[in-house]
C-alpha cells in the first residue's frame, strides 16, 4: 500500500530581523522535517529567516515588506492554500495572525489555525485584537510560558484551547571544539573574568540594570581590572548605552555587537548576568544552562519556570542591581557551589530541547487536523 504524502504545514512570519522568535521557527521546521512533515515557511523577502532557510534548501515563500494588513500577501496565501491544502496554518506573530486569519475568510474548508505567542505584553483591547484572538478559526493558541498565557487571557472568551509549550534549543548547536576563540576575538586575557548580558539592545532587555550591576561589582571586588562586562547583541539602545557606560566611568565594558557563533561565547563566559525587565521565556537562559555557563537572572516573564532559585542558578527581582551584583560576587567566590549549579542546570536544560518542543507542537496539530 502506498504511503500517504507528508502533511504540509504553513508557517507564517512577518519579522524582518533575527531574534529569539525567528530562531524558534528555524528550530521547529528543522525538527518537523526530520519527523516526516513538510513545513513551508512564509517570510519577508531578504529577511534573515528566509535567507537562512533558503541556504539550507528548505521550502520557503517570500513576499514584499509586510504591513499590518498586507493585501498582496493575503491574496497570495489564499491562492496557495487553495492549491496545496495545508494541514495546518501556523501563525508566529501579531501581523502574521492578522494576515493569516484574513486569508482564510470566505473559504469553505480552511486549514486549522494555530497561533503561537511569545511576547509577555498584554493583548490590545481594540476591536481588531478581540476579533482576531476570539475567532472560531483559531483552533489552538500556544504560549511559551505561563506569563505569556496570563497576558493573553484578559481578552479571550475561552481558554480551553490554550497550550503551554516551552521554546526549545538544539543542544548540538552549543558544542565547541576549542574554547578561547571568543575571548581572543574581543581582546580579553586568558585570566580575565567574562560576565555577559545577551540580547537585543532594547529598553525591555534591562541593559541599563546590567551596567548598574557592573558598577557595583567593580566597587565591591579587589581586582575589577580583571573583569570584562560584555553586552552581546545590537539594537536601538546601543548609542545610549555606550554613553551611559562612559558617564558611569565603566572602563571594563565591551560592546561585542551581534555574534553569530554563540557556542563560542558561552564556552568562554564565566557568568551570564541576564537582566531583562520583560521576557516571554528566556531562551538565552536555556542556552547558557545547556552550555554549562552559570546563570544569574531577573524574575522576568517565564525565567522562573526555567531556573529555580539557588538550585540551577540565582534569581533577582527585576531592576535590582544590588541583588544582581551580590549574587554575581557570591557565585564568583564559591567555585564548588557554582559547579553544582552548573551541573543541576545542565540536567534541567534537557527539558527544553527543540526536539521536545517540536513533538509537543505536533501533538497539538494532531488534536485538530
Amino acid at each position: 500500500m502506498k504511503a500517504p504524502p507528508p502533511r504540509t504545514i504553513y508557517h507564517l512570519s512577518t519579522a524582518r530581523s533575527w531574534r529569539g522568535g525567528e530562531q524558534q521557527i528555524y528550530n521547529l521546521v528543522k525538527q518537523q522535517k526530520e519527523m516526516g512533515l513538510k513545513p513551508i515557511v512564509w517570510a519577508p523577502k531578504e529577511s534573515p529567516l528566509l535567507c537562512r532557510l533558503q541556504m539550507e534548501n528548505f521550502p520557503v515563500v517570500g513576499y514584499p515588506h509586510p504591513m499590518s494588513i498586507n493585501l498582496p500577501l493575503i491574496l497570495k496565501l489564499r491562492t496557495f492554500i487553495k492549491q496545496s491544502q495545508p494541514s495546518i496554518l501556523h501563525l508566529h506573530d501579531s501581523h502574521a495572525h492578522t494576515n493569516g486569519l484574513l486569508s482564510t475568510l470566505g473559504r469553505p474548508q480552511p486549514p486549522p489555525i494555530v497561533l503561537h505567542r511569545r511576547v509577555p505584553f498584554p493583548v490590545g483591547q481594540s476591536r481588531l485584537s478581540r476579533w482576531k484572538y476570539n475567532h472560531s478559526r483559531i483552533k489552538r493558541i500556544i504560549g511559551i510560558s505561563q506569563k505569556v498565557i496570563d497576558a493573553m487571557q484578559i481578552c479571550l472568551r475561552r481558554t480551553d484551547h490554550i497550550r503551554k509549550i516551552y521554546s526549545g534549543i538544539d543542544p548540538s548547536a552549543l558544542q565547541v571544539s576549542q574554547s578561547g576563540v571568543f575571548r581572543q576575538e574581543i581582546g580579553a586575557n586568558p585570566g580575565d573574568i567574562l560576565i555577559a548580558h545577551i540580547g537585543a539592545l532594547a529598553p525591555e532587555k534591562g541593559f541599563k540594570t546590567f551596567l548598574q550591576a557592573a558598577a557595583k561589582i567593580n566597587d565591591r571586588i579587589s581586582h575589577p581590572e580583571k573583569i570584562r562586562f560584555l553586552l552581546v547583541g545590537k539594537g536601538p539602545e546601543e548609542a545610549a548605552l555606550k554613553k551611559e557606560a562612559h558617564r558611569m566611568g565603566l572602563r571594563n565594558v565591551i560592546f561585542t555587537g551581534f555574534v553569530e557563533n554563540m557556542a563560542a561565547v558561552y564556552s568562554d563566559l564565566d557568568l551570564l548576568l541576564f537582566c531583562p525587565e520583560q521576557e516571554g521565556l528566556g531562551t538565552t537562559v536555556i542556552e547558557a544552562m545547556m552550555a554549562g555557563t552559570p546563570v544569574i537572572a531577573t524574575r522576568a516573564g517565564g525565567i522562573p519556570e526555567l531556573i529555580r532559585h539557588e538550585r540551577e542558578g540565582w534569581l533577582s527581582e527585576i531592576g535590582n542591581a544590588d541583588e544582581l551584583a551580590e549574587y554575581a560576587i557570591h557565585a564568583l567566590q564559591n567555585d564548588q557551589l557554582r559547579k553544582q549549579m552548573v551541573e543541576a542546570a545542565r540536567d534541567r536544560s534537557l527539558l527544553f530541547t527543540d526536539k521536545t518542543m517540536a513533538e509537543k507542537i505536533v501533538d497539538v496539530y494532531r488534536e485538530i487536523w
